[in-house]
């Protein structure tokens, strides 16, 4: 949730640097007539093109990591899961884990599938593929009682 809001609030300052603010004409002071000025157009152009660069980034992080869990895997009752390093929670495993090993700990790439109603396990996670091995983890996580 607080990802969407960030990604909300990106494209929303984004809109307003790159449309600009412009103060209304009834307000505005009239200008003597003379050579225009680039130098606000310029700056203009420098902050809305930061503003994109920016969002542009922080969508990529975001959707990056969306995708990537970290953690050790354990025997739950329907198969193997991980307990995911950031955020604790257990994803049951589905998709391509054969070479996953029950007691490693593993950084695996995938999907997060939506939470089915009778699932044990906090959500599901369909793997890709299995991007890093790191070997037995040092402090095995309680397996999930049958």
């Amino acid at each position: 949730m607080r990802q969407q809001a960030g990604i909300a609030s990106m494209l929303t300052l984004t809109l307003f640097c790159c449309c600009g603010w412009s103060t209304p004409q009834s307000c505005a002071t009239p200008e003597p007539q003379s050579q225009p000025s680039l130098t606000g157009a310029v700056v203009g152009a420098a902050v809305g093109v930061s503003a994109i660069a920016v969002g542009t980034a922080v969508l990529i992080h975001v959707h990056k990591t969306h995708h990537n869990l970290k953690g050790c895997v354990i025997a739950g009752q329907g198969g193997l899961e991980l307990v995911n390093d950031g955020d604790k929670k257990t994803y049951a495993l589905a998709g391509i884990t054969t070479d996953i090993k029950i007691g490693d700990k593993v950084h695996i790439h995938g999907d997060k599938v939506k939470k089915a109603k009778d699932s044990i396990a906090d959500q599901t996670f369909e793997v890709d593929k299995l991007s890093k091995d790191y070997g037995p983890c040092k402090v095995m996580p309680a397996t999930a009682t049958p």
